[in-house]
């Protein structure tokens, strides 16, 4: 992924993806690399899955968007 606004905060480099600065050409590099280890690649695609099922629940999701708009009202 493009590394800018609030991809970071999904994207751990090399651990769960590529974090690809946004002016860089390199990004079929990744992608190649990604197609030829596969178990890099699922590795990869299991470390995401693990941390959207445990940072970004929808329960999670629902209640941060409450507390701003709470913190708007008052």
């Amino acid at each position: 992924a493009i590394n800018i606004d609030g991809i970071p905060e999904l994207i751990d480099n090399d651990v769960d993806g590529y974090l690809i600065d946004p002016y860089s050409n390199n990004i079929s590099k990744y992608v190649i690399e990604l197609l030829r280890d596969k178990i890099k690649a699922k590795r990869m695609g299991i470390n995401g899955a693990r941390k959207i099922n445990a940072k970004f629940t929808l329960k999670d999701c629902c209640n941060k968007h409450l507390n701003v708009f709470s913190e708007l009202i008052e």
